[in-house]
């Protein structure tokens, strides 16, 4: 295969084999030479019928005038008989090309694949207190409260909250049956009890005179 400007070879090898024979991609080495098999790329282009020449559809559903790819005459290529001094004509714009040039000013170009839309970046968010672009009077000048913003929001009224009802504690009716009698409070009955508590008193003496008398005491002393 040679270069298309200049026609300088180039180390590539062109091979036209049959669709079955798969072996031949298998091969590694010819001669002690490393080689590598890939099957033909062909670029992306819009098809041209051989028998007028123009291009978006086939030979075979093609019901045009004949036309030569080398002189552009109403006749097949394989009949032409223009001597190949003679530079070639191209059927399509007249130029001196053969027809299936693809350079010629006829020949449709594909469609430029556009290129992806990519997103804008996000910016991560600034971890520092201080923006960038804003100075520290700036900052303190935007959230100072001036005499009469500070006027009203006093002068707003709160919301009244709700008065708490104390709840008062009953005592259940159980409770104070059986709770005993008040102590009395007047003088006469606190005498009657003094004059009670002293009668037992002498009783306890006399009981005591009579069970230890006074010589068995002296004794136990």
């Amino acid at each position: 295969m040679r270069r298309n400007r200049g026609g300088r070879p180039m180390p590539l090898l062109l091979i036209k084999i049959s669709k079955d024979q798969k072996r031949i991609y298998h091969l590694k080495e010819i001669m002690s030479l490393d080689i590598s098999v890939e099957a033909l790329k062909s670029k992306p282009s819009i098809g041209q019928c051989f028998r007028c020449q123009r291009y978006g559809h086939a030979q075979s559903r093609c019901t045009a005038q004949r036309k030569c790819v080398a002189c552009g005459e109403d006749h097949a290529a394989r009949d032409c008989q223009r001597p190949k001094t003679e530079p070639p004509t191209c059927a399509n714009c007249g130029e001196k090309h053969p027809a299936n040039y693809r350079g010629c000013s006829r020949c449709p170009k594909p469609r430029p694949v556009a290129a992806p839309v990519r997103s804008p970046k996000k910016q991560a968010p600034v971890s520092s207190m201080v923006l960038p672009g804003k100075s520290y009077s700036r900052a303190a000048a935007s959230t100072t409260w001036t005499q009469s913003q500070i006027q009203k929001r006093s002068a707003t009224p709160k919301t009244a909250e709700k008065p708490v009802k104390a709840k008062t504690l009953r005592t259940p009716r159980s409770v104070l049956k059986k709770a005993p009698n008040p102590a009395p409070t007047n003088i006469s009955a606190m005498l009657d009890v003094l004059q009670a508590m002293s009668q037992q008193i002498n009783m306890l003496s006399n009981i005591m005179r009579a069970t230890f008398p006074s010589e068995s005491l002296k004794d136990r002393k």
